[in-house]
């Protein structure tokens, strides 16, 4: 995104700034779409990002969308997506969001445990209805490469691969549900292609252990998704050439064994809004601490929690740039107006030396940025969000 088009947005809209382009979605969007076979169904993550004009935009392009939570439902009703295109994942979905999941007939809820299993049914029966359900499991194998692992080891999501078929058996023997297939999510932020065609491959054993148990052909295979975008200078961008060939290659081998209507999907959130979106703050106050050189800026991690790296093990400073031309340099500390220690957006770092007024961009910035962050620590008001295209839209 230009300076020009920044300046002017920042002049209308004040800061602090959430911008999305439109366009860069769209291509994410293709760039994806080509690199997955061609049998593979592409949805769209909606924790990524969960704006719902954003959502409207991104429905144009994508075949269905994952949801996680009532609330997530609700947006996506609002942007008028097809039901039969949705699918319900999550650990701990409370009775009311399974109810209201199961009036609006989504294609599939998936289970992540016997006993959601047999809420389900129970809800199910109330309103004499068959809900169709996949299987989330929790595979023994994770994937490697992902920053955040979801399986392989103890967690909260979906059913042990090792618990499966006895699990399995338990669900089958409730009658108001119909068991679609199985569905996994081995971590996200995964930057190798040998990882996450190795993850599709294991995904694609468990589905035919599943499928041998019960005796016909299953209907569903979730692949979840994971695909990474690099951040910081020591990563490297995922090979989406390399991932096309092997991704196809796991396909070829394993797609016979399955129906030829089975319907395969793979998620994506980050992939596709993260590189989107820019955070855009300025700076109210230049100041010098004990040897530390700090710029206090208007928007901080409660707008954006991962530049304080809130909820990681590690503070990585995120990528960041100014709008200002100065060819002097300093070591800088960028911290927002929060009363706690705990607010800093980027810290030690090398910038052209900024004054009171200037402009600070956060660039890849369009995921898990504003709709995952504390808004309402010390009650500023919340940013402007605004999407870019022919038009701006302000949301």
């Amino acid at each position: 995104m230009n300076s020009a088009t920044i300046h002017h947005l920042v002049n209308k809209y004040k800061t602090p700034l959430y911008i999305y382009s439109l366009e860069t979605i769209k291509e994410k969007i293709r760039v994806l779409r080509e690199t997955l076979p061609k049998q593979v169904e592409l949805f769209y993550s909606v924790k990524a990002n969960p704006n719902e004009e954003l959502l409207q935009t991104i429905n144009l392009s994508v075949a269905g969308m994952e949801i996680a939570s009532g609330g997530e439902l609700k947006k996506v009703i609002n942007a008028e997506v097809n039901a039969d295109n949705v699918i319900f994942v999550g650990p701990g979905k409370t009775y009311d969001e399974l109810e209201m999941a199961i009036s609006r007939n989504l294609y599939c809820i998936v289970i992540e445990s016997v006993q959601e299993a047999k809420i389900v049914d129970k809800i199910a029966l109330k309103h004499d209805k068959i809900v169709r359900i996949a299987i989330r499991v929790n595979p023994i194998r994770g994937n490697k490469s992902a920053r955040i692992k979801m399986s392989g080891v103890a967690k909260p999501f979906g059913i042990d691969e090792e618990k499966l078929l006895p699990d399995l058996q338990n669900i089958l023997e409730l009658t108001n549900i119909a068991l679609l297939g199985v569905y996994t999510y081995n971590g996200t932020q995964a930057l190798e292609a040998e990882s996450i065609s190795s993850s599709m491959e294991n995904t694609f054993l468990i589905a035919k252990s599943v499928q041998d148990y019960i005796r016909r052909p299953i209907e569903f295979i979730g692949f979840g998704g994971g695909y990474g975008i690099p951040y910081f200078q020591t990563e490297t961008k995922l090979n989406m050439d390399e991932l096309k060939v092997r991704l196809n290659e796991v396909f070829s081998k394993y797609e016979h064994l399955f129906s030829k209507t089975i319907r395969y999907v793979s998620e994506s959130g980050r992939y596709i809004v993260a590189e989107c979106g820019s955070y855009v703050v300025k700076v109210l106050y230049k100041k010098e601490s004990r040897g530390t050189n700090y710029a206090i800026v208007d928007g901080g991690s409660n707008f954006y929690a991962s530049t304080a790296g809130l909820g990681k093990f590690l503070r990585q400073n995120l990528p960041i740039y100014t709008l200002n031309e100065n060819v002097e340099s300093e070591k800088v500390t960028i911290v927002g107006p929060l009363c706690t220690p705990t607010d800093i957006l980027s810290q030690n770092i090398i910038l052209p030396k900024c004054s009171e007024g200037d402009i600070i961009v956060f660039p890849k910035s369009g995921a898990y940025g504003l709709s995952a962050s504390p808004v309402n620590f010390l009650s500023h008001t919340r940013p402007c969000e605004v999407l870019t295209d022919e038009k701006e839209h302000v949301v």
